[in-house]
This record gives structure tokens, C-alpha cells and sequence, in this order.
């Protein structure tokens, strides 16, 4: 689903509400994605939409839920 916006957002121009959809998934405390395919659209669209504070603070969420479930 947060792919699915972010898509949307970069497509229509709208690159800077992808910072405030990344940051309210930020504040959820967990990214989750219903498969590993929707992880990589939503980074991807990221990435396209040259939104490089956000895609680090993607990088971060996974890197925290990875290290938890160790």
C-alpha cells in the first residue's frame, strides 16, 4: 500500500508529501510491507523521486526491525 502512494505521489509531482508519508510510517515504528516486492517499489519510488533523506530513513527502519527479530 505505501508503495502504491509513493507511486502515485512522484508520478503527479507531489515528491515532498513522500518525505511526510515516510515519516508517518517512521512514526508507526515498524515498516511493513505485505511482501518483500512491496518493500522494493516503495524504495524504489523513493529513490526515483529523489527523495535521499527518506530512502536513508527506509534503510534505518529495516535496519532496526532486522536487528530485533535476532
Amino acid at each position: 500500500m505505501y508503495a502504491k502512494m509513493a507511486v502515485a505521489l512522484a508520478r503527479n509531482g507531489l515528491t515532498a508529501e513522500i518525505d511526510l508519508l515516510i515519516d508517518e510510517i517512521e512514526k508507526g515504528g515498524r515498516i511493513v510491507c505485505d511482501e518483500s516486492r512491496g518493500l522494493l517499489r516503495l524504495v524504489k519510488a523513493v529513490i526515483v523521486a529523489g527523495r535521499k533523506e527518506s530512502t536513508v530513513n527506509i534503510y534505518g527502519m529495516i535496519m532496526r526491525n532486522s536487528s530485533s527479530s535476532y
